[in-house]
């Protein structure tokens, strides 16, 4: 039935337009941080495999999953080959078995979302990898939280007891700019 004729709709859930609050604008200028999301803004990105369909869950979750090996080092080399051509500017990147850490500087005029998914696609083609939708992103604000972020990638392998330091991990790379 159309909302046109939908009693329901019409009487009791149709808003009046007269009761709608009205949007108010800022009274003061918007920090630099919101104006300027998109550039030299840092980044902590984790991308994560489908764990169901690997059925990865509780303490497995870290530990147990397809990217490992040769798909790890493929991985790291992808990252690498999208900061040699100017497209992404990895700082760190750490890849455990079933997700993987990229702190990044979004310098470039390229979004790095949109490097992400081509990572996960080829990934996916070469190595037949399953990926939950989308990734998580948090921007870093400033340097006590960047030293916070890049210690929590590093030691990621360490805490899930996969080596006993953040130098032994093999899937690990660290960029300087």
């Amino acid at each position: 039935m159309p909302r046109s004729d939908n009693f329901w709709y019409n009487h009791i859930m149709k808003p009046d337009e007269k009761s709608l609050p009205e949007r108010k604008s800022l009274s003061h200028t918007p920090p630099v941080s919101v104006t300027q999301y998109a550039s030299t803004a840092n980044y902590h990105v984790t991308v994560c495999v489908d764990r169901n369909k690997y059925g990865i869950s509780g303490e497995d979750i870290g530990r147990k999953g397809p990217l490992t090996g040769q798909c790890a080092v493929a991985l790291l080399c992808a990252i690498q080959h999208y900061s040699s051509i100017g497209e992404l500017s990895p700082i760190r990147a750490v890849v455990m078995p079933d997700h993987f850490h990229l702190i990044l500087c979004n310098r470039s005029d390229h979004s790095f979302a949109g490097v992400i998914t081509k990572i996960k696609k080829w990934m996916a083609n070469k190595f037949d990898v399953a990926w939950q939708r989308g990734f998580f992103d948090h921007r870093i604000r400033n340097d006590e939280s960047f030293e916070e972020q890049a210690d929590y990638v590093a030691k990621n392998p360490v805490r899930k007891g996969l080596c006993n330091n953040a130098e032994e991990w093999p899937f690990a790379m660290r960029w300087k700019w």
